[in-house]
């Protein structure tokens, strides 16, 4: 009995001391996995230094030949299009039939009314002339040797 109770113990001390190690393998990829991380942030902060330096230079050789005065100048003209823009825009969507009285509209459509109702009745009707129909009979055998008979 004291066999097999060594014998368990020595299993369990293994069993332990196996834990413990894949304990300290999950920390230690876990601070891999985290240095990897770090790594990655150091590259995309890297990407965005070049891009800042290339935006630097591309900015020299810009204000080199555009001082700031005439960018500034630009964008005030810039401005005041915009506000001139926005001024027209406003007339243009500005509701028309404001400007018009309604009372005025109506008197002037019931004038029209009448004055269509007066043509009316002065016009006289016309009339339209048609053709004469034939009263007479017409014996086939015209309609066949006429040119205009389907089968000729």
């Amino acid at each position: 009995m004291c066999t097999m109770r060594s014998s368990k113990l020595v299993l369990l001390k293994k069993k332990k001391t196996l834990d413990h190690h894949i304990q300290q393998c999950e920390i230690k990829t876990a601070v891999c996995v985290q240095k990897q991380y770090a790594l990655e942030q150091l590259e995309v902060t890297k990407m965005q230094v070049d891009a800042i330096r290339s935006s630097t230079t591309v900015f020299r050789a810009f204000s080199k030949y555009n001082p700031i005065q005439k960018i500034e100048d630009l964008q005030s003209q810039m401005e005041d299009m915009t506000e001139d823009l926005a001024d027209v825009t406003q007339l243009l969507v500005g509701s028309v039939m404001d400007e018009f009285d309604e009372d005025e509209l109506n008197d002037e459509l019931r004038r029209m009314e009448t004055e269509d109702v007066e043509e009316m009745t002065e016009e006289a009707p016309v009339v339209l002339e048609m053709p004469e129909v034939p009263t007479r009979l017409l014996r086939t055998e015209t309609i066949q040797n006429s040119p205009w008979a389907l089968g000729a």
